[in-house]
């Protein structure tokens, strides 16, 4: 007879896949809190746990059709994005005033043009706003988590300080040439 998992084991499965983290997910199914943690990870550990967690990730990726190369390639645009790529900013002399005798009187100014939002892909982008005071603010994603993530994913920090070699990046290296 096949073993099943108790409705207790569900409960923590399903809980643990909305944040994937063992401790809070033993908490919400009902587990102690004082011994939660130990028990988020020895039903992470778990066989049956881990099988089911597993099908219903898969599931929900079939169903999403989120994939891992569609995140790699969202973080790719986040870790390899430039400001550059979205402004442009500059010092540039202005004419501020006249003297008394009519001569104008310059200053510099910092310019900052944006690239028009049809023209770049907005995926990096994190903000974009102006303030009530004119206040330009222009924010993108964070770039060393991203490419932290990419890394931790591809493996490249396990295989000693030069991060492996060129065979390590191969899945990455396929990803770009599908671009």
């Amino acid at each position: 007879m096949a073993k099943k998992l108790t409705d207790k084991q569900k409960r923590f499965a399903d809980e643990y896949l909305i944040d994937l983290n063992a401790t809070q997910a033993a908490i919400r199914a009902g587990y102690s809190e004082k011994t939660a943690e130990q028990m988020g990870y020895k039903l992470v550990q778990n066989s049956l746990v881990s099988e089911y967690i597993q099908q219903q990730q898969k599931r929900l990726q079939k169903k999403t059709n989120i994939t891992q190369e569609r995140v790699l390639a969202e973080l790719e645009k986040i870790g390899f994005a430039s400001i550059t790529d979205y402004l442009e900013y500059k010092t540039i002399i202005r004419e501020v005033e006249k003297d008394r005798d009519g001569n104008p009187q310059y200053d510099w100014a910092m310019s900052v043009l944006a690239r028009d939002s049809t023209e770049v892909d907005g995926a990096p982008i994190q903000e974009v706003s102006i303030g009530k005071d004119g206040t330009f603010k222009f924010k993108l994603y964070d770039k060393v988590k991203a490419l932290e993530q990419i890394g931790r994913h591809l493996g490249l920090f396990d295989k000693g300080s030069d991060g492996g070699d060129a065979e390590d990046l191969s899945p990455l290296v396929e990803l770009l040439r599908k671009k």
